[in-house]
């Protein structure tokens, strides 16, 4: 629905009314309640997202997001907020060297410090620090799963890992925090076997999940998995609508981050532009080409315009690699097949390393780059209409603090 849309009902009325108002500001709230009382908050951001006003969008994604986190603080003591920042630390440091295969074998590595941990909980008599020990338990196995995939590519939601990290939920300091990096991840795993429906349902949990809790990483880290989601939604059907809604989705990742430290913000804003280069480009989520999709000359400009940014030097492993398979993709496009292939060989070499799962997907396109020949891109890159734009991504989003309900943020498609 568009604004013009929410205020249609009678808008000879509402313009009369507004007429005889002297002050402004009482003219501006009266409008403010119409639209409001017509469009939910997530709609209003979306339609000025992609418009000309996306600037608008992100500003009041960001405020709405800085009045969640003052409300939500309110809520909590003093000790719970440290806590709480020491463990979205916690969280990104794990994840952070899972990406950058610090461990030998990272699922099994992994899977030993949770025992060791899950063993200090049950040893453990002050509630609080048991407490703090189950938020980093549930953490660790978040990383474990996270491993196990990014080996396997495929996994059961159903696995003992998840059930494990369910169990713990109400024993830790936040269990809405604990849900949400459960049910995005389960979310994840779900549209990996297409079964979207049921990871919809995950995906709008976790979000009213979010909604009780105080903004942290961890609630960004279930945003990256609904924008995965949305990438393997989109592998399924590459419409200019879920691309939007991705790329929409993933901003307001990016958003969110506002208030974090600058290491914090990067690692985590690294996540998104590869994922949306991924969508531009044409890439699944487990790397397969889509087949299907053909970008226009839009698209790949966006993409290598992400690429080449300075946010994407010195990343992780795991990142290095999806950095590769995306400049492998865009050169294709652009017709340069001799550099596609010398990035393609250095994302392999990469996921041989990490002995990542997207292994099977790169051999198989390093068969098809081998057939190809030089050639230019501008007559053949026409997917969908040509004058649809993507929505700009802005480098220096300023924090909003929104509340996040489950069946505002998640876009059905």
């Amino acid at each position: 629905m568009k604004f013009s849309e929410a205020i249609s009902s009678n808008p000879l009325h509402l313009y009369a009314k507004l007429q005889k108002i002297k002050n402004s500001m009482e003219a501006e709230i009266i409008l403010v309640d119409t639209i409001l009382s017509k469009l939910r908050f997530s709609e209003i951001v979306a339609t000025l997202y992609n418009s000309e006003y996306s600037y608008i969008a992100e500003i009041l994604f960001c405020c709405y997001l800085h009045c969640q986190r003052k409300a939500s603080i309110a809520r909590m003591n003093k000790t719970q907020t440290e806590n709480r920042r020491k463990i979205s630390l916690y969280f990104r440091d794990i994840k952070k060297l899972v990406h950058d295969i610090a461990f030998k074998n990272p699922h099994a590595d992994i899977n030993r410090l949770s025992n060791i941990m899950k063993h200090n909980i049950e040893t453990e008599t002050n509630p609080v620090r048991k407490m703090y020990l189950c938020d980093k338990y549930t953490a660790l196995k978040a990383a474990e799963m996270d491993a196990l995939i990014n080996i396997r590519g495929r996994v059961s939601p159903d696995h003992e890992g998840y059930v494990e990290m369910e169990s713990y939920i109400t024993s830790t300091s936040t269990p809405s925090i604990s849900q949400v990096i459960l049910y995005g991840r389960k979310a994840d795993v779900l549209s990996t076997d297409g079964r979207f429906t049921e990871g919809e349902e995950l995906l709008r949990a976790a979000y009213v999940a979010a909604d009780n809790s105080l903004p942290c990483v961890e609630i960004t880290d279930m945003i990256y998995k609904n924008v995965v989601f949305k990438l393997s939604q989109f592998e399924q059907s590459p419409t200019e609508e879920l691309q939007k809604s991705l790329f929409l989705e993933a901003s307001r990742g990016i958003w969110s981050l506002n208030e974090e430290s600058d290491d914090m913000r990067i690692f985590w804003k690294r996540l998104f532009i590869l994922r949306m280069s991924f969508c531009l480009l044409g890439i699944g989520k487990l790397c397969e080409m889509i087949s299907s999709y053909v970008p226009s000359t839009k698209s790949i400009t966006e993409a290598e315009r992400l690429l080449e940014s300075g946010n994407l030097k010195d990343m992780e492993h795991r990142r290095m690699m999806f950095y590769y398979i995306a400049k492998s993709r865009l050169n294709q496009w652009k017709g340069d097949v001799k550099e596609s292939r010398k990035c393609l060989q250095m994302a392999r070499i990469l996921a041989k390393e990490g002995n990542y799962a997207e292994d099977k997907a790169l051999e198989k396109y390093q068969e098809k780059i081998g057939c190809l020949q030089e050639r230019s891109y501008s007559s053949k890159c026409n997917s969908f209409d040509s004058d649809s734009e993507i929505s700009p991504i802005v480098d220096d989003v300023p924090s909003v603090t929104i509340s996040f309900n489950s069946l505002e943020f998640i876009d059905v498609v």
